[in-house]
């Protein structure tokens, strides 16, 4: 297992956020699973959910158009990607139930029906913060993310610079478990091709 490698924890650039962007308007796969896994393990369809670090809102408005019944707070520190953001959430006319709110996550307060973090925890390297702001949040948690593959061959010749540094600096299964002992949340793990794996952290009380 080679150690993580950081990655910054803002994609800020204007050209990686439209290539970003559009990575998930091409890959409906990406969005169906994420819906797939919502509906399974949290299965809330009414009410308010925090979304942190949201990135271009891409999951959070595939998310509000399949359950109209949710409003979406969502946190996210680049402006390049609430740029982006902003036009998807009016291109879907959903300005009145999703809220960007420019601003660092961990400042985040207050209670909701739903806290979610889908390809986030991979730019967090104070996890104790991390978790303790999940758990403050909400009692139905969601938390999704790549695995850090055991060996960097796995990812040598697949993928783009972009996604290959998330790898990089993903946490493996076990980091996760450590880092979630304190609030006794399931951990669950997803093979995506060869060693390559995902992890799905939840908790639905």
């Amino acid at each position: 297992m080679f150690d993580r490698i950081p990655e910054p924890e803002l994609m800020e650039g204007e050209e990686q956020c439209i290539t970003y962007n559009q990575s998930l308007v091409d890959n409906e796969n990406a969005l169906s699973k994420f819906i797939e896994i919502y509906n399974t393990y949290i299965g809330i369809f009414q009410g308010s959910i925090i979304d942190l670090g949201s990135g271009t809102a891409n999951f959070i408005i595939e998310l509000c158009k399949v359950h109209p019944d949710l409003t979406a707070t969502c946190y996210e520190g680049s402006s390049a990607m609430i740029k982006i953001a902003n036009k998807n959430i009016s291109d879907n006319g959903l300005q009145d139930r999703i809220t960007v709110i420019q601003d660092n996550f961990f400042n985040a307060k207050g209670i909701f029906d739903v806290v979610i973090a889908n390809r986030v925890l991979h730019h967090v390297n104070n996890t104790e913060r991390f978790w303790s702001l999940i758990n403050s949040l909400s009692k139905n948690v969601l938390v999704c993310d790549l695995e850090r593959p055991k060996e960097l061959k796995y990812i040598k010749d697949k993928f783009d610079i972009d996604v290959k540094n998330s790898f990089k600096a993903a946490y493996n299964i076990n980091e996760v478990k450590e880092q979630t002992r304190l609030y006794n949340y399931n951990v669950l793990r997803e093979n995506v091709g060869e060693e390559l794996f995902t992890f799905i952290v939840y908790q639905n009380k």
